[in-house]
């Protein structure tokens, strides 16, 4: 037996003790988890559950569920309402981008009208804009029978200028592989091979967490945001308006806070996991674009005599709530 043949086998051997010692410590440490050390379906890819997809709305939460007969609402912060209104309530619905006050709202309105159900239903989701919201009203909440709206939105809609290619629909942002359901397709060759190996799928997440320390999202100068962004917005935002008034529902139009600190970048942008997508501009300028949609929203709830609440410097929940009762209590539309 020649040298080199002996030095392959002991490559061999070294490289299967490796997959071997491999495999059963991330198996031993799944089990110490409360896994099986024998079956890794929490791990492979190809074992999970095909996400089901809801007619006009691939982002967000199962908004229904039925008891008895009773369909029931679910609304983002878990909170369930019956679908048909008790006679009693005033129910408030709330639109945006994973808005942090319809607890405090609620809370702060039950203490103020002790003797009255007051019902908040938060229907934000911290992916959507306003096409969400646009879809979320006309073909569900209207048969809520709301007596209130509150929409806010501005990043995310803004976001869709800062992806290639603006389209009307902002599928050039939404029609990415992040936010479509099941991408990408776990249904390739290798994980076929390997799908019985817990050190696969270890390896095979922990390559995704090294790319993603090397890959960061462009950033460039991008003074003004394209003409076309702003009129999608704004497009958007009157259509809203529009579907509210012609249905005789109330609405509250507010704008949204931000982190102004550049920290933000490091904390909320930088780890985006579609970073490689997208363009960002710079501190100063993405500010500005925000500032902007703040404004649009307010010049279009003047045209339309709309209620505004400006909450571009207010951080807490509670703060917005308070501000958001205060401006409803002025408006009269908690004339209860």
């Amino acid at each position: 037996m020649n040298v080199n043949f002996r030095l392959l086998i002991l490559c061999l051997v070294a490289f299967g003790g490796f997959l071997v010692g491999g495999e059963s410590a991330v198996r031993v440490k799944d089990w110490q988890a409360g896994y099986s050390f024998f079956v890794n379906v929490h791990r492979n890819l190809l074992a999970q559950p095909v996400e089901r997809i809801i007619p006009y709305r691939v982002l967000g939460w199962n908004l229904y569920r039925f008891e008895k007969g009773t369909t029931i609402i679910q609304d983002a912060q878990g909170n369930e309402y019956p679908l048909i209104k008790d006679a009693s309530a005033f129910r408030i619905v709330v639109f945006g981008e994973g808005e942090s006050y319809p607890p405090a709202l609620h809370d702060l309105l039950g203490e103020q009208f002790p003797n009255r159900s007051i019902e908040v239903i938060d229907v934000s989701h911290e992916a959507y804009a306003f096409p969400h919201s646009l879809t979320l009203l006309a073909f569900d909440v209207l048969s809520w029978q709301p007596d209130l709206l509150i929409a806010s939105h501005n990043f995310n809609d803004r976001e869709a200028s800062y992806f290639p290619n603006l389209l009307p629909d902002y599928s050039n942002k939404y029609g990415t592989e992040y936010f479509m359901p099941n991408e990408p397709n776990p249904f390739t060759a290798a994980n076929y091979l390997f799908q019985w190996s817990s050190l696969y799928w270890a390896l095979t997440e922990k390559i995704s967490e090294w790319n993603a320390l090397f890959s960061e999202p462009s950033r460039i100068a991008m003074s003004e945001l394209p003409d076309a962004g702003k009129e999608l917005f704004v497009r958007n935002l009157r259509t809203f308006i529009a579907i509210a008034q012609s249905r005789h529902v109330p609405l509250m139009l507010a704008s949204q806070s931000i982190n102004e600190d550049k920290t933000f970048w490091d904390t909320y942008l930088k780890n985006r996991p579609y970073r490689h997508e997208v363009a960002y501009p710079l501190h100063e300028e993405f500010l500005a674009h925000h500032r902007l949609f703040n404004e649009l929203m307010r010049e279009a709830a003047h045209i339309y005599r709309v209620p505004f609440v400006d909450l571009s410097n207010i951080s807490k929940p509670t703060g917005m709530a308070s501000r958001l009762s205060d401006a409803m209590k002025i408006s009269h539309l908690l004339d209860l």
